[in-house]
């Protein structure tokens, strides 16, 4: 998996990340699933909850006529009425934001809010996908379940976000380091990850094996990995975050040579559970140079 097509230095590139961003969003409001799939790349990659169920199971799509699925179930169930910005980061192969969604229940026709952690590479066809978190599950927010975080003051929202950034400091350390990093997780994450240090292009699992398992995917590919954090925006409840692991490759990765220089481009949205743990990855990534 090389660069998105669409990533390329400059202010041009920024902003058209941006346009290809407000387009696909500008399409979800209209609720048309053909006006939808018209933002999205060719090639594509999803990762967010299954809206339809009782349980927010993450749902991983890299095939696109999947994705035309997902849409078309998904606004039988509700349709999107407005998205507010909160945060809103930029570079020229993704945009990031953290939104207050206004949706509608399709089957009372009432308004109901949530907000929502989404990372959107590009590419120069489109949107690459959508890898999205949701604080509340939507089936939770349309039965009325008073939101926890409600009763939450400023303090606790402050060390909140303080043990989300410990947790995923010592993941980004574990990652490069090669161990577990069972200690950011809950037992229970789930990880889903597509990069080109996955053999098979996905990397889709959950519990304290699956963590193991991510941790080591970057030593199997890269050797004496140097990781530098590029952004990071900490949330009390979701992470996301920019980062690029630089050395030399190993045997085998994309018809490259053993000791060849790389530097694998990633990033990702990280729930944080109840415990201030982090709760899963949901992450993309490619070679930006080798």
């Amino acid at each position: 998996m090389n660069a998105p097509r669409g990533a390329h230095s400059g202010t041009a590139a920024l902003l058209a990340a941006t346009d290809r961003v407000h387009r696909h969003v500008a399409s979800e409001e209209t609720n048309d699933v053909a006006q939808v799939m018209a933002t999205v790349s060719a090639e594509v990659c999803y990762m967010l909850p299954d809206v339809t169920g009782a349980s927010p199971e993450l749902v991983v799509l890299t095939d696109r006529a999947a994705v035309q699925g997902y849409y078309a179930d998904e606004r039988n169930f509700m349709e999107i009425v407005s998205s507010t910005v909160l945060v809103g980061l930029t570079a020229d192969w993704y945009t990031f934001h953290e939104s207050v969604s206004t949706t509608r229940e399709v089957a009372t026709g009432g308004h109901y809010q949530n907000d929502v952690a989404i990372l959107f590479p590009v590419a120069d066809d489109g949107i690459v996908g959508e890898i999205l978190a949701a604080r509340r599950p939507w089936h939770e927010v349309y039965a009325g379940v008073p939101d926890p975080a409600d009763a939450v003051g400023a303090p606790e929202v402050a060390a909140r976000r303080r043990e989300a950034q410990g947790a995923h400091q010592a993941f980004l350390e574990a990652l490069a380091g090669g161990a577990d990093g069972l200690s950011s997780f809950e037992p229970s994450a789930r990880i889903a990850v597509v990069d080109p240090t996955v053999p098979d292009g996905a990397y889709v699992a959950s519990g304290a094996g699956a963590v193991g398992g991510r941790c080591e995917l970057v030593g199997r590919a890269i050797e004496e990995p140097e990781l530098h954090v590029i952004n990071r925006v900490v949330g009390d409840w979701y992470v996301f975050a920019e980062w690029a692991v630089r050395g030399r490759a190993r045997v085998g990765l994309d018809g490259m040579h053993a000791g060849d220089p790389v530097e694998l481009r990633s990033a990702g949205v990280f729930p944080v559970g109840a415990s201030g743990r982090l709760a899963g990855e949901q992450s993309y990534g490619f070679w930006a140079q080798g």
